[in-house]
């Protein structure tokens, strides 16, 4: 295990980790944690660009993973990809009790680094009650948290007053933005500086987050283009970016991927992550190690048709942007 964190801020002697991938979870043909599968994904992403994975965040679809399951995730990861890789364990719930019982169990056994805790979903509520939940999250843990905003899964956003009040008392060190538009991270960057670490949740806005003081992404598309969103993010931070703007665009068809898609024909498939990541990372590894999304997270078999024929498109077209070679397929 890594030395305590007090952020998701840069380590001593370490660099910023920039590219965070929020790693789907593979299940075995019963549907349950396929453990061996799941460390050598880990580790496959790990030697693919990311610096850092978030486990059991909604790519890893928490809502149907057993609790037991996300713990053994958190301790066979960390096996598999040493001391030294940032991993954040996801840990939100839309009860209370069940996230702090879950944040606290999971600091006991000292597998993660820090937690990604999404606002409470569907029971919508109250600021005052959203506050209260991150709280009780955040008296649960001495590792930071990262207060994941997301309103479209969770049908409640976490406004700004309540967000800053939370970094004020240092509750949160961290936000994962999934608002749809940069304008909160903007704000809050303008009010807390380098003080709250700001991660960009929408692969389509990456660029627009770092420019408005993202330090990162915790990303999807970074399963397969790992390295080209690390590349993009290090043209930017280095001031050419003419060069990163590049990298976003031939990015924009992985983007498009995690979510619903138009074919040729105009007909759109509703496809939501982690639908999508899972079919890609199929075609990049084996359906063996990936397995299929557990119900209700499944698509038709037309839309599933439609995904597995799209895969090595996006693939080749990516390397051909930059000029490389596409992951290969696992036969």
């Amino acid at each position: 295990m890594s030395e305590l964190r007090t952020d998701f801020g840069p380590l001593p002697g370490a660099e910023q980790e920039r590219v965070i991938t929020a790693m789907i979870t593979p299940f075995d043909t019963d549907g349950r944690l396929n453990r061996d599968s799941a460390q050598e994904l880990a580790a496959w992403l790990v030697g693919h660009g990311s610096d850092g994975l978030v486990l059991a965040g909604t790519t890893g679809e928490s809502p149907t993973l057993l609790a037991d399951e996300q713990l053994d995730l958190f301790d066979v990861v960390r096996e598999a990809v040493g001391k030294d890789v940032l991993l954040i364990a996801g840990t939100g719930s839309n009860s209370t009790e069940e996230a702090v019982s879950l944040t606290r169990q999971a600091d006991r056994r000292e597998s993660v680094d820090g937690f990604l805790v999404v606002s409470p979903y569907y029971n919508k509520p109250s600021q005052f009650g959203i506050g209260h939940y991150y709280r009780e999250v955040g008296a649960a843990t001495e590792r930071p948290v990262m207060l994941y905003n997301i309103p479209g899964r969770t049908g409640r956003l976490v406004e700004l007053d309540t967000v800053s009040r939370l970094v004020e008392d240092s509750v949160v060190t961290a936000v994962k933005d999934a608002t749809g538009n940069t304008d909160m991270a903007a704000a809050l960057h303008g009010r807390f500086g380098s003080d709250l670490s700001i991660f960009s949740g929408d692969d389509s806005l990456n660029l627009d987050f770092a420019r408005v003081g993202a330090v990162g992404a915790v990303s999807v598309a970074s399963h397969w283009a790992g390295r080209e969103i690390g590349q993009m993010l290090g043209a930017y931070f280095s001031g050419d970016e003419a060069r990163a703007e590049q990298i976003q665009a031939a990015l924009e068809p992985s983007s498009r991927f995690e979510s619903t898609h138009t074919d040729e024909a105009g007909t759109e498939h509703d496809t939501p992550n982690p639908i999508p990541t899972k079919v890609m990372m199929s075609h990049v590894l084996g359906s063996q190690v990936v397995g299929n999304c557990l119900p209700p997270m499944i698509a038709s078999p037309g839309e599933m048709r439609y995904l597995r024929s799209r895969a090595p498109e996006i693939l080749a077209n990516l390397a051909a942007a930059m000029d490389h070679d596409a992951a290969p397929a696992r036969s």
